[in-house]
This record gives C-alpha cells, structure tokens and sequence, in this order.
C-alpha cells in the first residue's frame, strides 16, 4: 500500500448508529445488504472503469486488489468476497468496533502492514 489512513469511518457510523438509531433495525441488518451486493456482484459505470483506468499502473502492482480491475468493461460484474466477509464479521460481532481497532481485524492489518514493510 502506498498510504493508509486513520480508519475512523466504522467508528463514526457504529457511534451514529447506536447514539441515534430508532432500535427498528438490527446492526447486523443493516449491513447485510451491502455484504450481499459484495457477494453477488454489481455492475460498473463508466465513470468507474475511467476512475480505475487512470490508476490501473498502481492497482495492477497492488497484489491485493481484485485482479478483475485491470478486464473492467462498462456493465462488468465485480464481486468483491473479501469485502462482504469482512461487512458479515463486522454485522454479526458483539463489538465491531474491539473487533476492527483492538481485535483479530486490528492484528491483521498490523501483520499485513508489517510484511510489506509499511510503518503504521
């Protein structure tokens, strides 16, 4: 990776969502759906295939992104199973937030980091 950031967004949203959700819609509810879109696929824009075609040199000498990016047609189906499993652990944990900051996610980005040399 050539850069990481303060991974703040699933704190902010998790807060948000137990701070001032209506109690109508489980945690895990809410996040299904997009785990599932993941799963299953969905079909890109045009304005997508541009975006990934300026950076194709990058995303291509990035072992793990979806070796799909680089055959990317308008109307392509990408699915991205990583993503969904990660939403689906996320969705289904007593504490995502233990879990992605001080748990089994926080030890694998800090193992991944750590193999390609990265300082985080």
């Amino acid at each position: 990776y050539s850069s990481i950031g303060t991974p703040g967004f699933l704190h902010g949203i998790w807060t948000a969502y137990k701070r001032f959700g209506s109690g109508r819609i489980s945690w895990q509810d809410l996040l299904q759906p997009s785990a599932n879109l993941l799963e299953r696929g969905y079909p890109v824009s045009a304005d997508f295939v541009a975006a990934v075609q300026s950076r194709l040199h990058e995303i291509i000498a990035e072992r793990s992104m979806n070796p799909a990016y680089d055959t990317l047609m308008e109307g392509t189906i990408l699915r991205e199973p990583v993503h969904s499993n990660f939403l689906r652990r996320l969705s289904t944990a007593a504490d995502p937030i233990e879990l992605f900051y001080r748990g089994e996610i926080a030890n694998q980005i800090v193992y991944e980091m750590k193999h390609r040399g990265l300082k985080l």
